[in-house]
Order: C-alpha cells, then structure tokens, then sequence
C-alpha cells in the first residue's frame, strides 16, 4: 500500500503542475508533457487493480472521490 500511496502522490503532483502552467506553456510543451502525462495512465489502470485487490469494490468510489479531491486542493 506504500508504494500506491507514493504512486498516487507522484500522479498527483504531475497532473498538478500541468493544470498550473498556463494555456501557451501548455499548447508549446505539449508533446513533453504527453511524454509525461501518457504513463500516468497506464498507471493509473495498474494502481486501479492494486485497490480492487485491496480495498472492497464498494470503497472504490469513496477512495477515487478523496484522491481527486486531494489533487484539486
């Protein structure tokens, strides 16, 4: 559970950033933020199996709902 926890927090973080930079910055480094951003998703799918395997499918909403929220803080 550590090592998700790190994972989500690294997600996080980079999906932060980008949603702070501005449009221009955005639309001129788009190719090295897709560099960035595209395993993030893969990720994400891996870390979504990884709950199901560890937290019951009726709490995956709730953990999915606390992690978005704790990355638009």
């Amino acid at each position: 559970m550590q090592a998700i926890a790190k994972d989500i927090r690294t997600c996080a973080s980079t999906c932060d950033s980008f949603q702070k930079k501005k449009l221009i910055v955005k639309v001129f480094k788009s190719i090295a933020w897709e560099g960035k951003l595209s395993p993030l998703l893969l990720l994400s799918s891996l870390l979504q199996g990884e709950f199901d395997h560890h937290i019951s499918p009726a709490l995956w909403k709730f953990a999915l709902d606390a992690i978005l929220h704790a990355v638009r803080v």
